[in-house]
């Protein structure tokens, strides 16, 4: 895992559940993250939607943070604005975690294993954390992706407000995930990085506006999303600095570390 204010650091090497604080290179524990950056209004964890380990540590350290400072909000890329009643009515035991996932659509919308979610909302339930879904409907991505930007509603427009900002190594960072087909056809491109922008736009503000609010002035947001809209600080953290120059963001990634093959002694 590591942790930064800053960006663009290579990481030589990361020993099994260490934690490395990215801008020093040294070793640092949940409690230390969280110490030393006492002027810090966002984390932004980027996540393996499919790891366990991955969530474990959301879920742990989400439950530091919640002791150090009581006042959070924990928002989710896999969870709508529209759902934010219906997890307020979960967290308060309103609702069963049944009917949140059939409110909410859970498996309708994708194949992401509520399990693992899971443990991260038994910790919020516990201790009644303001939760927050950060996404708006597919259908609005997936018309950007499919047809552009320019396709979409007044309405809908104004859901992105910084998305005309350039952001030129957010730009080639997605176009090395695409590798080739990227350059090969660049007309399909630009509408699939259109989609990945509005993306972090709309994650970003969906946290920002809630912090804005009067009644959770004071409060330290979480934000939850892959890795891939958290990575180097291009995604979301770009887009929410860019709507509020004076936020401290720290961001955290954990990172899957491959098991080293072990050699034959007969081969030596």
């Amino acid at each position: 895992v590591h942790s930064t204010n800053d960006f663009n650091y290579i990481i030589d090497k990361i020993e099994k559940d260490q934690i490395l604080r990215t801008n020093t290179g040294k070793p640092v524990s949940l409690a230390d993250i969280i110490d030393q950056n006492p002027d810090t209004d966002i984390f932004i964890i980027g996540e393996a939607h499919d790891n366990f380990l991955c969530h474990t540590f959301q879920r742990d350290f989400i439950e530091a943070l919640f002791k150090k400072y009581p006042k959070i909000i924990v928002g989710f890329e896999f969870f709508w604005r529209e759902d934010n009643e219906t997890l307020d009515q979960f967290l308060n035991g309103k609702i069963t975690e049944a009917d949140l996932i059939n409110k909410t659509g859970w498996y309708q919308r994708g194949s992401q294993n509520y399990g693992l979610t899971r443990l991260i909302m038994d910790t919020l339930v516990k201790y009644r954390i303001k939760t927050i879904g950060l996404n708006v409907p597919r259908s609005i991505l997936r018309t950007v992706s499919r047809k552009g930007f320019s396709q979409l509603s007044p309405e809908e427009k104004i859901l992105f407000p910084t998305l005309d900002i350039p952001n030129p190594e957010h730009e080639y960072f997605i176009k090395s995930i695409f590798g080739t087909f990227a350059a090969q056809v660049p007309a399909w491109f630009d509408n699939i990085y259109a989609a990945q922008k509005c993306w972090d736009v709309v994650m970003a503000e969906s946290m920002r506006q809630t912090l804005a609010l009067d009644k959770y002035k004071g409060f330290k947001g979480v934000i939850i999303a892959g890795s891939n809209h958290v990575a180097f600080q291009l995604g979301i953290p770009f887009r929410y600095r860019k709507a509020d120059p004076k936020v401290n963001i720290t961001t955290i990634i954990p990172i899957l570390i491959p098991e080293e093959k072990k050699t034959d002694a007969s081969q030596d």
